[in-house]
């Protein structure tokens, strides 16, 4: 493998940012240079951006079959998304930057223009996609809070003025049986339309607990969407979403290993899952926007977004992971009545977002919008930990009921300058100011905790200054700040003398980066590349205590990183590409001791190789053969601060191929064919029942099937 100094090297020379947007149709497709993006919130030709992004398009979105995070993001460079403890929860680590469990994301992410308000929202089947943007880097300037490491912008496809539909089914291993359609078209021609979609996803899964055989990892979701458009003039849209998923899950699926043998923790061969209480989860969302645009006949759009959502994540299960009698790891000093612990977990969040913001421009030489956003935020989580009969808690250990409020309010500005023909400055800024609390429903006299609120402002610039060399070539260079916000932990924690107070500070990250795109071979070929240092004030960080689950803060640490990705169409009907990232996080100061002092950053993958490479072919009439292979590969990460728990590089390989014409299609899928096993979720020292254990997750397994649609 290339050292990463070679990589930072090569990287450098070439002058260094991201891009395929390209990798889009086998056999043709729009290239970098007429690829048109909003994650900006206006419309830019991919190559005039000053970012790193990466667009799929909805021809790839198809052929790769993407329908969840972990898919979209799975050619992204320095970008991976994994499975957490619930099927209402994912981690998302982007240049160094991770998900903590208990914390918000450290990417917004938009459907539709709609920014989704917290993590809870995020995790869902997607389908009836357009197009997907990714862009990495701080892009607190436009979106704020949480957009510290990036953006993912997820279009859907539009109502339309035809009628049409699609009918997809599928049937794979673990019994999984999934069907969706989509309908469309007009009320009112040209003036009121609708889109309305639904998806049902039941499978058995394929992990198996040995305690009785059966399988942990089954999945039943319900998923509900409509659209109404309505275009009562030629300058006025008003566009209504709904959206309703309802989920009953396995969750919780953990395995124990010893501590004293950390590599155990990548044995997937002794390790297994063997616990007398199986985890469920079940959770139910909906989400509805109105979102209102104004062309004002001077030229300007004025732009209102609001949207309001609820989600309740009710989960109950295994609370040490071990059967009632002869566990096959020994932990001889857990008494045996703790083998019935459990815990009964339910969160409840409800959000609503208003946006109001105004775009124009003057002359041909500047393009800005400006704007306000105001969201609340309430998030309720309920646990309650202990023994357990009947899957009913009867001796506690743990107890927690806590309400989070959040109200946050921002300004936001941003303005594109073309100082010359070939030179564009860009220049944005945004303030956040969030003011949050905490109160426990646990009285004092009761040994609940005091309640607690306190404000978290920031200022998020960003300057970037893009050189278009031809209409082909184009170089840039960033500076951006970003921010996650702070907040409180139910009580302060104290481990080993060491007190952790309940309030954590906000993450601030400054980035610098320089970045090329090009469009080569009549636009055949796309190759960009990016270099970039980020310094990272008071990183969060999550561990789990006997007081109960704790944020806390590093004193800072550093992210240096590149990035190089590729396309091209290398004959009619084959595409290939590939991307490489290496992120180098670094603690550089965990608190005044000096302890931890050049050790990795937890969750975060040293490197990232993505590729693939898909084939298209007519062979009878209007009939297509479709060929695609997708290879990803993961670098070494550590799971703790002291990077004593280590998973090495792991291989995913999806592999598809089927026949394909306007109107139908049949399509033999893998995932994860390899059957590569690895955690996606880890943590050191679970200290409730003092067992001297490691808890770990593992990843989901090998999947197979057959894909049917038809489209009209």
């Amino acid at each position: 493998m290339m050292s990463i100094r070679g990589f930072l090297l090569i990287s450098a020379a070439a002058a260094g940012v991201s891009v395929p947007a390209l990798a889009q149709q086998a056999g043709g497709g729009a290239t970098e240079a007429e690829i048109t993006v909003t994650a900006r919130r206006q419309a830019d030709l991919l190559i005039d951006v000053p970012d790193s992004i990466t667009v799929i398009s909805e021809q790839t979105l198809v052929n790769t079959g993407v329908f969840r995070m972990e898919d979209i993001v799975q050619s992204v460079p320095n970008v991976v998304a994994m499975q957490g403890i619930k099927p209402g929860f994912i981690t998302l680590t982007a240049r160094g930057i991770s998900t903590t469990q208990e914390n918000e994301a450290p990417i917004a992410v938009m459907v539709d223009g709609v920014v989704t308000p917290a993590l809870d929202f995020i995790n869902q089947d997607f389908y009836d996609l357009k197009q997907v943007e990714v862009l990495r880097g701080p892009q607190g300037s436009l979106y704020g809070a949480n957009a510290i490491a990036g953006a993912i912008n997820i279009t859907t496809k539009a109502p339309t003025n035809e009628l049409e539909g699609k009918l997809k089914l599928a049937y794979g291993n673990g019994d999984y049986k999934a069907v969706n359609a989509v309908l469309s078209g007009p009320i009112v021609e040209d003036r009121i339309f609708f889109r309305v979609s639904g998806g049902y996803r039941d499978e058995d899964g394929t992990l198996r607990n040995v305690f009785d055989d059966s399988t942990v990892d089954f999945y039943r979701e319900l998923a509900l969407r409509g659209q109404l458009e309505f275009r009562p003039t030629e300058t006025l849209t008003i566009d209504v979403r709904g959206t309703y998923v309802d989920t009953h899950a396995g969750a919780i699926f953990n395995e124990l290993t010893q501590m004293a043998v950390p590599s155990q923790i990548n044995d997937f061969d002794t390790i297994r899952l063997d616990y007398n209480t199986v985890g469920i989860d079940d959770r139910e969302l909906g989400f509805g926007s109105v979102k209102i645009a104004w062309e004002a006949p001077w030229g300007g759009t004025l732009t209102s977004v609001t949207s309001l959502g609820r989600t309740v994540d009710d989960v109950v299960g295994e609370g040490d992971w071990l059967p009632t009698v002869d566990p096959h790891l020994e932990f001889p000093e857990v008494p045996p009545e703790f083998y019935d612990l459990l815990q009964d977990w339910k969160v409840t969040t409800r959000a609503w977002n208003q946006e109001l913001r105004y775009a124009g421009e003057i002359g041909d030489w500047l393009t800005y919008q400006v704007g306000t956003f105001y969201q609340e935020r309430k998030r309720r989580a309920e646990l309650l930990y202990g023994i357990a009969e009947d899957r009913v808690i009867n001796t506690v250990f743990l107890e927690q009921d806590g309400t989070s409020r959040s109200k946050l309010f921002a300004v936001f500005g941003q303005a594109d300058a073309n100082l010359s023909d070939k030179l564009m400055l860009t220049l944005g800024l945004r303030y956040d100011s969030d003011k949050r609390s905490y109160r426990s429903a646990i009285p004092l006299e009761a040994g609940g905790p005091m309640p607690i609120s306190d404000t978290f402002k920031k200022l998020q610039p960003k300057a970037s200054l893009a050189y278009q060399w031809s209409d082909q070539f184009t170089t840039y260079a960033t500076v951006a700040r970003g921010f996650r916000s702070g907040g409180f932990n139910d009580s302060d924690a104290v481990i080993m003398g060491t007190l952790y107070p309940r309030r954590y500070e906000s993450e601030v990250l400054d980035s610098y980066e320089a970045g090329f795109k090009a469009s080569l071979a009549d636009g055949r070929v796309s190759i960009a590349g990016a270099v970039y240092h980020s310094d990272f004030s008071n990183p969060q960080f999550f561990f789990p205590t006997i007081q109960g689950q704790i944020l806390t803060n590093f004193d800072s640490a550093k992210v240096d990183g590149a990035e190089l990705e590729f396309t091209g169409r290398v004959v009619t009907g084959l595409t290939v590409s590939a991307a490489y990232g290496v992120s180098i996080a670094e603690i550089q100061a965990a608190d005044e001791t000096g302890a931890f002092k050049g050790n990795r950053l937890p969750r975060v993958n040293s490197y990232t190789l993505n590729a693939g490479i898909e084939y298209s072919a007519p062979i009878a009439g209007d009939i297509e053969l479709l060929a695609r292979a997708d290879y990803e590969r993961r670098g070494p990460m550590y799971w703790d601060v002291g990077n004593t728990l280590r998973t090495g590089e792991k291989d995913y390989l999806n592999l598809r191929l089927g026949l394909k014409t306007e109107s139908w299609s049949i399509v033999a899928f893998g995932r994860n064919v390899t059957n590569t096993r690895q955690p996606v979720e880890v943590i050191q020292d679970f200290p409730p029942i003092g067992l001297g254990a490691n808890v770990r997750r593992p990843n989901l397994k090998r999947r197979y099937g057959i894909e049917l649609s038809y489209m009209f």
